[in-house]
């Protein structure tokens, strides 16, 4: 990113506090749920057992949490006054590869968190970002940056993410596929 931006810093956006109760929690609870309810085998055991534990949320703490969300996208904007965008990594953990992704829904752990990765925070601002590829892992796994900002600023997020393309090759790379990768099969609702 140097070479394409006037000045590359450290800085730190507020934390979701009581906002992370609904972002990603409810809200994902709430789009999933009729296909949920119709055809839980469809969803990773892990990932229905995550959404369907979002169902048990009493409304207080729906509400408390909704206010926080309210109060942090109408000031998230105070947050960008000393820089114009901002740029991390997209996932905070490394993809894992297919193979390890059956064996923990074939063996579950309770409580293994799942990550939704930093996008979550710009869901929860309520502001724009992109996410753009910029390497692969040691065992071959495509990682991602997200480049945000705040309200209205997608001219300035588009045109970083198509000089970052330009200034790389990232974009044009594929991770290695074989015919032995495995392929995810539907669950029995458990």
């Amino acid at each position: 990113m140097r070479p394409l931006v006037a000045e590359v810093k450290q800085v730190s956006l507020p934390p979701l506090g009581g906002a992370a109760v609904i972002a990603p929690y409810s809200e994902t609870y709430a789009w999933h749920k009729d296909y949920i309810d119709a055809q839980p085998g469809k969803y990773m055991l892990r990932d229905r057992r995550a959404i369907q534990d979002n169902s048990k949320m009493d409304a207080a703490t729906y509400i408390r949490a909704h206010w926080a969300l309210e109060s942090l996208r109408r000031t998230i904007d105070q947050a960008f006054s000393d820089f114009d965008l901002v740029v991390l990594p997209t996932m905070n953990l490394l993809s894992p590869k297919l193979q390890d992704m059956l064996e923990a829904d074939a063996h579950p752990v309770p409580g293994d968190p799942i990550s939704y990765g930093n996008a979550v925070l710009f869901n929860a601002y309520g502001t724009p970002a992109i996410s753009v590829p910029c390497g692969f892992s040691s065992a071959g796994m495509p990682i991602g940056i997200s480049i945000g900002g705040p309200h209205f600023s997608e001219g300035k997020i588009l045109a970083l993410a198509r000089a970052y393309e330009a200034h790389t090759d990232w974009h044009t790379r594929r991770p290695q596929l074989s015919p032995e990768t495995p392929k995810p099969v539907l669950n029995p609702v458990s």
